[in-house]
């Protein structure tokens, strides 16, 4: 029997891990930019509303504030 609670529970945790996955792709492509680089991509990307992005090169920028 389908349940509704049970499927939208198994999209949410599927939506999570592809958001993580992506994030850490991210995290390994900008990995050898100096931060001011990464700055001036977040900025970019803000100009050109990719906000999907955004998120995940901000939180480049969180680790390697939180490593310093």
């Amino acid at each position: 029997m389908w349940d509704e609670k049970e499927t939208f529970e198994l999209v949410a945790v599927r939506t999570e891990a592809r958001r993580l996955d992506f994030d850490d792709w991210v995290l390994r492509r900008l990995a050898d930019w100096p931060a001011p680089q990464i700055h001036q991509f977040e900025t970019f990307l803000l100009e050109r509303e990719e906000i999907e992005f955004v998120r995940a090169v901000r939180a480049v920028l969180r680790d390697r504030e939180s490593a310093a």
